[in-house]
């Protein structure tokens, strides 16, 4: 029973820990804006083709004047802006196109699922549109596809790069995509009536290239040529099929890459990503006579996330549900008038959520003696729409939009400030829940170590309960100590087994998250089951007192778990934010594994006695005298 209670102990623990910094922020039952259209403005496109080059940095697209993507060039020649999209740390696949599409950066509460899985639902500039077709990567398909769409399910084509018949040649497989549809009469036909409309097109191979050959290395060029022709191929093509001056363009990259061909930290070159727009409603930059390529420090530069309630507005779109950020000034060659608007929209969208943290908590018990964001609260909220509407009447476009900026920010810190409320209780609160728990098993040892101390006793041997003590901790912690090393030593990555050549690579040689985590628990666990097991089967003290010295392992690594609770970290470089993850969730899953391991040696060795070889012999000594005083 007390192994049950244990069990049940850890897992809550590590369960308060997770909800500490981990928890799910992304706000339910959101309502979406009215849509430009309803407002009766006109947007300045009717579709938005967007181009996704996975892994592409902005160092690269911006070196030696653009002369690395000569076809983009010649386009920006003629129209278009160029800038750079900040991302930031973790500068991974799924948080760039989330942060691109969705408008926010990725939930902390993906972290717990490698940020490959988010278990919220949450709205996209795809699922505003009603009317999307995209060619991608399964995996960004799965992003994106299992969302709710209210009615009108995303649209994508999907494969799988061992699928191809040759290497790098996925974003051959995506234009050779976009023109069959274009080519088809009747899909055309189809999509001139949406309105908006959206297409994604998602290019992998500059991030494959970067990680096989590195961006400094002429074959990851080569491949930039073909990318790049094969984006003005498109181009072309969509102008060609709608022939109607109502199509937008945006380039863009979900991060970086580092010179070594990595990613995930929060270098500038993996920060740091390319964004050009061009086409219907883009406003021109200010560019010299050769048209050349800005450079820092003129260039402009957005938060990655502003690109969604950017993209919205060139469509007539309000922003995503969740979305976080505030639409870039200046960026769209529309009237002041469509721009207010737009940016009215996107602080009303931010205002509703901060309306649902503030109500949420109004409803706790001590709310009147709680501290409060004071700069935003229900009053004020209702207040702004009426005061935007004054102002725009007046003919004060320039005043509504820095008015509609001013609360925009407003309502970005009250959401950081609510988001964050509960993380220093809920620390001081899981702090004495370890020291009652520390107390209980504190407890448990000390009446054990008498126990023990009495049976000793009365077996007319000098010990004493400290000695037990020294016993319980000195076995508990060379348990430990072998756990680590077979830990660490057996290869504990995952990512070590499935990317590099091991000797486990041989068992199973595909690409399989779930089976190559078993392996390596397995891995892991059995060293370990071998250790516990002959201490239990040669060590007398171990098997009578497994209970007290497992009690004696809980206290260390709930030690270790309490002092690595306070430098978690949830947000920053990928890597940092796994190692603080792995570390914490460590000193918990190690209580759980020796916990099983006692649990097995015991049902192994069950049927099994221990005797001293002394004993032994004296027993056997004794037999043979008796046996010798019998004989006549």
């Amino acid at each position: 029973m007390w192994k049950l209670q244990a069990l049940v102990v850890h897992i809550l623990l590590m369960g308060a820990i997770l909800n500490t910094y981990f928890q799910h922020t992304l706000l339910p039952n959101l309502v979406p804006q009215k849509t430009m259209r309803e407002l009766g403005l006109e947007p300045p496109a009717d579709r938005l083709v967007v181009f996704v080059t996975d892994g592409l940095r902005a160092a690269t697209f911006l070196a030696n004047n653009g002369s690395d993507v000569p076809d983009l060039k010649d386009i920006y020649r003629q129209q278009g802006r160029i800038g750079i999209s900040r991302t930031c740390a973790p500068t991974m696949t799924r948080p760039g196109h989330i942060a691109i599409f969705a408008g926010f950066h990725e939930d902390p509460a993906a972290s717990l699922m490698h940020l490959c899985y988010n278990p919220g639902d949450f709205d996209t500039v795809f699922n505003r549109s009603r009317n999307m077709i995209g060619w991608a990567h399964s995996y960004i398909v799965g992003y994106f596809v299992k969302l709710s769409h209210g009615g009108a399910p995303l649209r994508f084509d999907s494969y799988m790069e061992r699928d191809l018949p040759e290497k790098l040649t996925c974003d051959k497989w995506a234009f050779d995509k976009v023109e069959n549809f274009l080519r088809n009469v009747d899909n055309v036909r189809e999509w001139r009536n949406y309105k908006p409309a959206v297409f994604f097109v998602y290019l992998a191979d500059m991030d494959i290239a970067a990680h096989r050959f590195k961006p400094l290395s002429k074959k990851f060029f080569a491949k930039l040529q073909y990318t790049q022709r094969g984006i003005r191929n498109t181009y072309e093509l969509f102008e060609r099929v709608f022939n109607d001056s109502r199509t937008a363009y945006l380039m863009t990259s979900d991060h970086g890459m580092n010179n070594e061909g990595a990613h995930g930290s929060g270098s500038p070159l993996e920060v740091e990503t390319p964004l050009f727009m061009w086409g219907a409603g883009v406003k021109r930059d200010e560019i010299d006579a050769e048209a050349n390529f800005p450079e820092k420090p003129n260039i402009s530069q957005v938060d990655q996330t502003q690109l969604a309630p950017l993209m919205s507005s060139l469509i007539g779109l309000p922003p995503p549900k969740n979305n976080l950020a505030l639409m870039p000034v200046g960026y769209l060659n529309v009237s002041d008038e469509y721009q207010a608007v737009a940016l009215h929209l996107n602080v009303l969208q931010l205002l509703s959520q901060a309306e649902i943290l503030i109500g949420r908590h109004e409803k706790a018990i001590f709310y009147k003696w709680l501290p409060k964001f004071k700069e935003l609260h229900i009053g004020v909220i209702d207040q702004y729409a009426a005061q935007f509407d004054i102002l725009k009447s007046e003919g004060n476009l320039t005043d509504a939009m820095e008015f509609c900026k001013e609360y925009g920010k407003l309502a970005k810190k009250c959401l950081a400030y609510y988001n964050q409320y509960y993380q220093t209780p809920l620390i001081v609160a899981n702090s004495m829940s370890y020291m009652i728990w520390f107390y209980c098993l504190l407890l448990q040892l000390t009446r054990l170590s008498k126990k023990e101390t009495k049976e000793i006793e009365d077996a007319k041997d000098e010990h004493t309960s400290l000695q037990n003590l020294k016993g319980f901790y000195r076995y508990g912690y060379m348990i430990l100590l072998y756990f680590y090393v077979s830990f660490f030593l057996a290869g504990h990555w995952i990512s070590s087994f499935l990317f590099k050549p091991t000797t486990a690579r041989l068992f199973y040689a595909h690409f399989s998250l779930y089976i190559a985590g078993s392996l390596v628990l397995l891995k892991i666990f059995i060293p370990s089951m071998i250790f516990i097991c002959a201490l239990y089967a040669m060590v007398p003290f171990v098997r009578k007192n497994a209970r007290s010295i497992l009690i004696s392992i809980f206290m260390i690594s709930n030690a270790m778990g309490l002092y690595q609770y306070y430098f978690i970290r949830n947000r920053g470089s990928w890597r940092k934010i796994r190692m603080f993850l792995d570390q914490i969730l460590l000193t918990h899953a190690v209580n759980f594994m020796l916990l099983l391991g006692i649990c097995l040696a015991k049902i192994f060795l069950a049927n099994t006695t221990m005797e001293r070889p002394g004993q032994k012999r004296a027993r056997t000594t004794r037999s043979n005298l008796a046996a010798a005083e019998t004989e006549p």
